[in-house]
């Protein structure tokens, strides 16, 4: 690494230079992510909290990515956002197209020196975001050598792996993934992880196999925030969560944190998974984390799934379809909510109110009743029919 001795700036005591860098990058949150050539880069992150709060349905993901209100319903736009494999960092995902990169990609770029004095504070400072699994191996593997003559980001990963304190990871993968990585045994997980091969699946769960075990050894980390969901229309209720979250190597990882905590030698680490909210007709104690189950090995949080996916059709055409998710009368108190609020604000709808409603589905279910049919039916009577509940 060049000293830099004829740059007045790069001569500058540390802390002054810090001081100039600390006006420049202003990030709290940034995305690493592959380039289609393979490069890693870095852009900013529109989207820091990935966990909406409770309201109404305009909060959810699906509602977020709404087009121009004079956009038609099929708006290939709108349709492609809801398709973004970076999930609720739809927008974030758009920016980085853009070539909006984050300014710290440019200082990055300037020579090793400031590549150094940058990476650091912007790790010590930033969340990192992640969303795929292609990026979440390579940063979590251990350093390496760095092969001779490269330029293109100097050595960010192996730079990266050392200071990473704060890494939320977004995962919005193929049904077919989480299906494969719910049937795998213990004893199959090393085997997974070494396969190589052009099957798209089988290479998720390789990256999957290998990532969470490695991130459970990044020496900094303090706190994992986790967001997964699949990229169909039906409920997550139809994945094994319990065998996905709570075997495997999400066990490992949990493994290497708990032996980090009994060494007593580093802080403990907050693990939080953001899951959608379980479907009472499909959520089993053997198969999801409800009630009745041992609890999860990290903190999980439910959330609502968006009720809007993007599809292409037969025809190669980007469209819109509609798939209600639990709770499906959500609807109804939000617009009785907001109908009978003298200011009309959305946000009249309460977390209690939620609650209620989703008690009063989940009975209905249990029961055996028609839920969907009943919305429909409540939905054709109008507001009115919420008082009867």
């Amino acid at each position: 690494m060049h000293a830099q001795l004829d740059s007045q700036f790069m001569s500058a005591p540390a802390e002054t230079r810090r001081a100039i860098y600390q006006h420049i990058v202003t990030s709290s949150s940034i995305h690493i992510f592959l380039s289609p050539q393979g490069h890693l880069q870095v852009s900013t992150c529109l989207e820091p909290s990935i966990s909406p709060p409770l309201g109404g349905f305009h909060q959810t993901p699906s509602e977020r990515r709404r087009c121009p209100k004079n956009a038609g319903e099929n708006d290939p736009t709108f349709a492609r956002r809801l398709m973004s494999s970076w999930g609720p960092h739809w927008e974030c995902e758009e920016a980085s197209q853009a070539r909006d990169l984050d300014c710290t990609s440019n200082l990055l770029s300037v020579c090793k020196k400031m590549f150094l004095d940058v990476w650091t504070m912007v790790l010590e400072r930033a969340t990192i975001n992640v969303t795929d699994l292609a990026t979440l191996e390579l940063l979590s593997r251990m350093p390496t050598e760095e092969a001779p003559g490269s330029s293109h980001l100097w050595n960010l990963a192996n730079y990266a792996y050392p200071l990473i304190q704060r890494l939320q990871v977004t995962l919005w993968l193929p049904l077919a993934v989480f299906e494969a990585l719910a049937g795998l045994q213990e004893d199959h997980l090393a085997c997974a992880a070494q396969y190589v091969g052009d099957d798209t699946t089988a290479v998720a769960c390789a990256l999957w196999a290998r990532s969470w075990p490695a991130v459970g050894q990044l020496p900094q980390l303090r706190n994992l925030h986790v967001w997964l969901d699949h990229d169909g229309s039906s409920s997550w209720s139809h994945v094994r969560e319990r065998q996905v979250v709570g075997t495997g190597s999400v066990a490992v990882l949990a493994a290497h944190l708990q032996d980090r905590a009994r060494a007593g030698n580093l802080p403990p680490v907050e693990v939080l998974f953001n899951l959608p909210k379980l479907h009472p007709a499909f959520a089993r104690p053997e198969t999801h984390y409800v009630t009745q189950s041992p609890p999860p090995p990290f903190a999980i949080e439910r959330r609502f799934r968006q009720n809007t996916h993007g599809e292409i059709g037969a025809d190669g055409i980007l469209r819109i379809k509609h798939e209600m998710d639990f709770p499906i009368t959500k609807m109804l108190v939000i617009i009785f909510k907001y109908n009978n609020d003298p200011d009309g604000d959305w946000e009249a709808v309460t977390e209690d109110d939620i609650r209620e409603v989703e008690d009063y589905e989940t009975m209905l279910w249990k029961r055996g009743s028609d839920v969907n049919a009943y919305f429909e039916d409540m939905s054709s009577f109008g507001e009115t029919s919420w008082a009867h509940i």
